[in-house]
């Protein structure tokens, strides 16, 4: 076993199984949900297994996604609540986040 943790290239073979296991131990919903988003993904890309650090990097990357969704809107409440217009917060949201106009317009209205 503890060969195993030293590898960093240990292939799960199937890690939607090994997500839900955790989702049961932990009681943590969101182990199952990166499993369901996995499975997906697989499915797609016709593959069935990955390693341990793609798997973190899954996890990082969906903390790194909500971080920066709650910059976002943190930017929207403030250019609200100095009465800037849509335009200026769109603007910003463009410059700041790199987002496309649809995209940042989809964030106002889900905001405002």
């Amino acid at each position: 076993m503890e060969e195993l943790l030293k590898n960093k290239e240990y292939k799960i073979k199937h890690p939607e199984a090994f997500l839900d296991l955790f989702s049961e131990i932990s009681g943590d919903s969101r182990y199952k949900q990166l499993g369901e988003a996995l499975e997906e993904r697989q499915i797609s890309e016709g593959k069935g297994e990955m390693t341990m650090c793609v798997l973190a990097d899954m996890l990082e990357n969906r903390g790194i996604e909500k971080g920066i969704e709650k910059g976002i809107y943190a930017l929207i409440q403030d250019n609200l609540e100095q009465n800037n217009s849509h335009q200026e917060i769109i603007t910003k949201l463009q410059k700041y986040f790199n987002l496309t106009r649809e995209r940042a317009e989809e964030y106002i209205t889900t905001q405002a």
